[in-house]
């Protein structure tokens, strides 16, 4: 009976991290604006509400196959896996900030100027150089890059930050708690 229900968590986990990754492609890939220097979405919410809920393995995991889907399904480019870096360290941070702990305003700033500050500002530029200097006829300097995903990030993070704040306040423990009440069935 014990590997039965440890069995059943299992694939009850599997198939909310498959739901939420879904759920990710579908807000970030359709429902997001997007222009060529700006883009924003409630993509993230999905995956943040996976890793704090599931933990580290399921929430990267559910960030790196929305990632691949969503690059497939949703047709903005050539699968670039550096990207999926970034998606597997946002998923690893929301864990690291939401998984198994208080909730707060405080902390869900905390969490997404650590993503602003550790991964999207220095990395995404980084992946985008290397891509450009590799596949594409112009290359651009770093620091083009660089700057406009800076300005970029001082417009998204309030954004971001505000969302996150509400989701952990509201949203994630209404989950928690239905979630591990149909877990224990």
């Amino acid at each position: 009976m014990k590997k039965r229900d440890t069995l059943r968590k299992f694939i009850f986990k599997l198939v909310t991290c498959a739901m939420l990754a879904a759920l990710q492609i579908v807000l970030s890939r359709f429902a997001g604006i997007q222009a060529q220097y700006f883009q924003f979405s409630l993509g993230f919410v999905p995956i943040a509400v996976c890793s704090a809920m599931l933990g580290p393995i399921f929430g990267a995991a559910c960030a790196f196959v929305a990632d691949f889907l969503g690059v497939i399904i949703g047709g903005t480019g050539a699968y670039n896996p550096l990207f999926s870096i970034n998606a597997v360290l946002f998923a690893l941070v929301y864990a690291l900030f939401l998984y198994k702990k208080e909730l707060s305003v405080k902390r869900a700033i905390i969490c997404e100027a650590v993503q602003t500050a550790c991964i999207s500002i220095p990395l995404t530029p980084l992946w985008l150089w290397i891509y450009f200097n590799f596949f594409l006829d112009k290359p651009r300097g770093y620091s083009v890059i660089f700057t406009s995903k800076l300005a970029e990030s001082l417009i998204v993070f309030p954004l971001k930050a505000a969302v996150l704040s509400v989701v952990s306040l509201y949203l994630i423990p209404k989950l928690r708690k239905h979630y591990f009440e149909g877990e224990k069935k």
